[in-house]
């Protein structure tokens, strides 16, 4: 198992949604495994993230932890702006 270190800003949209700014290290080497921007739903049980560096759209579901569900429609990121 890798051990990963995550920096985090979290910062409210003008349209009053919650979001974050977020950069995952590899913990042994510092290397770069992942720099997105998301927000969150009005209740925030899902995450809307793109990834700076690929483009890619992922979803996320809270239950106990965070799971990506698949990738994000347009249909889910209405209204959210990031």
């Amino acid at each position: 198992m890798t051990h990963q270190c995550v920096n985090t800003v979290e910062y409210v949209t003008d349209k009053g949604m919650r979001a974050i700014i977020r950069v995952i290290r590899n913990d042994a080497t510092g290397e770069i495994l992942t720099r997105d921007v998301c927000r969150f739903n009005s209740n925030e049980t899902l995450r809307f993230c793109i990834d700076f560096d690929s483009g890619e759209k992922t979803t996320y579901s809270k239950a106990n932890d965070w799971k990506a569900v698949g990738e994000e429609s347009d249909e889910t990121d209405s209204g959210g702006g990031l």
